[in-house]
């Protein structure tokens, strides 16, 4: 079986699992793939993400420091 394995690998050489996730975020920042509507639709999703994340954060200390003024 393994002799058929590197027969395989020898004619079809696999990619590094690693290499390949890399490259796949790579794409959406490649100059040469850019497309106007579509960098504009990611950007906008970049600024909610964040804004989510801000909220939450914020969310949290504020319902730490009621806690803490309700219990101390």
């Amino acid at each position: 079986m393994n002799e058929w394995k590197e027969a395989f690998q020898e004619n079809f050489p696999q990619e590094d699992e690693n290499k390949k996730q890399s490259s796949s975020t790579d794409i959406v920042e490649d100059k040469k793939f850019a497309e106007y509507e579509i960098d504009i639709a990611v950007e906008e999703k970049r600024r909610e993400l964040e804004m989510f994340i801000r909220e939450k954060k914020n969310r949290k200390a504020l319902a730490e420091k009621s806690h803490r003024q309700n219990n101390g």
